[in-house]
């Protein structure tokens, strides 16, 4: 048997186990092959650079970074340009947005004021309320508004003003006006079912009962005149 003692040709080929290439190591850097040698990917200067795959070309290291670690259940997102971040979560939350487009969970329902006020009309008194609560919630364009008053505030209600709420955010100007049944208005012995006239663009809605089946009529000052009186509604709109 004849034994062949000739150095094999430098660098080894990939079939012999070889890099077939004279690499250059570099700090960080990764080793991968193109299409007949190895070859080495330099490292970065910058911490918390994903390695990306070039598809069938060279590999890159992303210019966005992205952090070592993560909570649990946490969302990653762009907390700056190339810069991503983990916004923590929050139970039965609802991810929304901020005016300027910062995401967060909202878990927070926001209380306000349903400011009674009459417009028109004349021999006006506002009534006043011993209770008088609002809560609403942000959903994209749309606000979840509920809201009670009721007890007698000293002040009954009296006039042929128009009896409007305000609202926690104004109205959308678009779509138009629209009347949404929402709750319930309760002077004394009279019930009714109440509507939401929600005005485009305003900052309050109107009141009003339905009389029958058929009939929907804008509350007045005075239909909130018995020291037994009460407001109660619920309803969504578009802010």
């Amino acid at each position: 048997m004849a034994i062949v003692n000739t150095a094999p040709a430098l660098p080894l080929s990939l079939t012999n186990g070889g890099t077939n290439k004279a690499l250059t190591a570099s700090n960080g850097g990764v080793v991968w092959t193109d299409a007949d040698s190895m070859e080495v990917l330099a490292g970065t200067a910058t911490a918390g650079q994903m390695l990306q795959s070039g598809a069938t070309a060279t590999p890159a290291w992303s210019t966005s970074t992205y952090p070592a670690t993560n909570a649990v259940s946490t969302l990653l997102y762009a907390s700056a340009a190339n810069v991503m971040g983990a916004l923590a979560t929050a139970n039965n939350g609802v991810l929304r947005t901020s005016a300027t487009g910062v995401p967060s969970i909202d878990t927070a329902v926001t209380t306000f004021t349903p400011t009674v006020t009459l417009v028109g009309g004349a021999g006006n008194m506002v009534p006043v309320y011993t209770t008088n609560e609002g809560r609403y919630f942000r959903l994209g364009p749309f606000v979840y508004v509920r809201g009670f008053l009721s007890g007698d505030g000293a002040a009954e209600g009296a006039g042929t003003g128009t009896l409007t709420i305000a609202l926690p955010v104004a109205a959308s100007a678009t779509p138009s006006n629209r009347t949404i049944p929402c709750g319930r208005i309760v002077n004394g012995a009279t019930n009714n079912v109440m509507f939401a006239a929600v005005q485009a663009g305003t900052s309050t809605f109107i009141v009003q009962r339905l009389d029958t089946i058929s009939t929907v009529t804008t509350c007045t000052g005075v239909e909130q005149n018995n020291t037994t009186r009460s407001i109660s509604f619920e309803f969504f709109y578009e802010a």
